[in-house]
């Protein structure tokens, strides 16, 4: 009998928190799901750092956004320099940290990036972070914006299930998901 496949769906986030990558390290199959409604406050566009003095956001500045708009439409403002805020942030919270500089390696390259997509950004925290951690061997990441399916809901991941049920060969699925699935 084949192993039982694995698909995780999550929206991209910002350097996102460690269980997110113990759910990608037991998937197959990623799916940032980036075509769905950008929730103000969540940790798409941001992250918390532990510093001497307590926690500090570190955020990246949006430009004018309305509600409803989808997460890869969003754009980033570029108005301050928060790639270089953000580094500095870095340095003063974990400058001293035993791996400071391979994480500081890490993150620059992920800034150096030449792009002004939240998703596009976000998800390249997320695929550094794998590939410096060993991760994406033998994985598959894929963003559902470019995925062709149009459904809504739960509808959605049912399509997800499917298509790699055709297309990876098992004869098991397992499915997580980061988001409640509510069945009509």
């Amino acid at each position: 009998m084949s192993r039982k496949k694995t698909i995780v769906i999550s929206q991209p986030m910002l350097f996102p928190w460690v269980g997110l990558f113990e759910q990608i390290c037991l998937a197959d199959v990623f799916i940032f799901y980036d075509d769905v409604q950008f929730s103000k406050g969540s940790f798409t566009n941001r992250v918390q750092l532990k510093c001497e003095k307590g926690s500090e956001w570190m955020t990246i500045p949006l430009k004018k956004f309305h509600l409803g708009q989808n997460i890869n439409e969003i754009l980033v403002s570029e108005h301050t320099d928060w790639r270089r805020k953000h580094l500095n942030d870095l340095k003063h919270c974990y400058g001293q940290a035993e791996y400071f500089e391979e994480m500081f390696a890490l993150v620059k390259s992920v800034y150096s990036i030449e792009s002004n997509s939240l998703s596009e950004i976000t998800i390249a925290s997320m695929k550094a972070v794998c590939e410096y951690f060993g991760l994406s061997c033998g994985k598959v990441f894929i963003t559902s914006s470019e995925s062709g399916f149009n459904s809504k809901s739960s509808e959605r991941v049912l399509d997800y299930v499917l298509f790699f049920v055709i297309h990876l060969p098992h004869n098991y699925l397992k499915t997580y998901y980061l988001q409640y699935l509510i069945l009509p």
